[in-house]
């Protein structure tokens, strides 16, 4: 069982705004739709991973899990089944991230590592660690990131 999330001041969702694309072929997609945590039956595994844009020379670019050092795009939050993918590409999230080389320094910038966590970048491009909180649904450990 997860941490009581009324224990947690959280930056989380502050300033979101969403935006829904197509995703690619790197993001689960369950045979029917349904939000939340916590491995219900249909979720697919991707909601809270971090994204990137991907086919970006195409008319309609679609996000996954990128390769590592590209831009974030954000976080995951809705996966549909005909691969519609809700990401958040605003505000504070938290993200899973590295626990590697390339961990997230606060203060230094962001991108995704293509597994869909964050890890540290030298270019800033819009996205950067601001702290490290427990996830209030898991109390796994996630770096809070702001997305300008």
């Amino acid at each position: 069982m997860g941490t009581d999330p009324r224990l947690f001041y959280g930056f989380e969702e502050v300033g979101a705004r969403n935006v829904t694309l197509p995703g690619d072929n790197s993001l689960n997609y369950p045979a029917f739709s349904m939000q939340g945590y916590g491995g219900t039956t249909g979720q697919s595994t991707s909601i809270g991973l971090a994204v990137a844009l991907v086919n970006t020379g195409q008319t309609a670019p679609t996000c996954g899990l990128g390769a590592a050092g590209n831009p974030l795009l954000g976080k995951v939050k809705v996966v549909e089944s005909d691969q519609s993918v809700t990401v958040q590409e605003h505000g504070y999230m938290l993200l899973p991230f590295v626990t590697g080389g390339n961990v997230p320094v606060v203060g230094n910038p962001v991108g995704v590592d293509g597994a869909g966590n964050v890890q540290n970048v030298a270019t800033y491009t819009g996205a950067k660690c601001v702290g490290f909180q427990p996830d209030p649904h898991s109390g796994v450990m996630q770096c809070v990131v702001k997305v300008a």
